[in-house]
């Protein structure tokens, strides 16, 4: 089938790829799957990442663990610097990185709302921002905010709360 072909034909030999929110979840998948494609990847969690990075090391692959945070300019800053240090280039980054905050929209303080746009929004524009020199030729298709398609999906399950919906377009706002 032509789909499995091109699936298969996708390789990131001699790529190198930054994976916010990669020490578990989806993120981690996007790792392991680039990694097993030929990608050196950037496993960036607040827990550090290791566990992954561990792993895909284990099975061949080439990963650094990192473990600055994506809620100031400063982390973003740090992630770029370390993932050039290691491996001389950045060609793309997927913004993964999240802290949903669930409860019912009474029960939602301002604290939760602004730690969620501080991961969510800012932290992919600052991650943006400090890797878009590195990108090549600052192609859009180097970005990636992972979070906005997997959630507009979820967004139309039953069950979800209202603090979802601002999640999704937080997401959307991104890319």
């Amino acid at each position: 089938d032509r789909a499995a072909g091109m699936s298969a034909a996708l390789r990131f030999d001699g790529r190198v790829v930054v994976i916010t929110g990669a020490g578990g979840g989806l993120g981690s998948g996007y790792a392991r799957e680039i990694a097993a494609r030929g990608g050196a990847v950037v496993v960036n969690d607040l827990d550090g990442g290791g566990v992954v990075a561990e792993q895909i090391a284990a099975a061949g692959g080439i990963a650094l663990a990192n473990g600055d945070t994506v809620a100031d300019p400063a982390g973003c800053e740090a992630i770029v610097a370390a993932t050039l240090d290691k491996f001389g280039r950045i060609d793309a980054v997927i913004a993964n990185a999240g802290n949903m905050r669930l409860g019912d929209f009474e029960n939602t303080s301002d604290e939760d709302l602004d730690a969620l746009l501080t991961v969510h929004l800012k932290g992919s524009f600052h991650l943006a921002r400090a890797a878009w020199p590195e990108l090549p030729e600052h192609s859009l298709s180097a970005l990636c905010d992972a979070r906005g398609l997997s959630d507009s999906v979820q967004s139309m399950l039953p069950g979800r709360r209202w603090n979802d919906a601002i999640y999704d377009a937080v997401a959307w706002l991104v890319l």
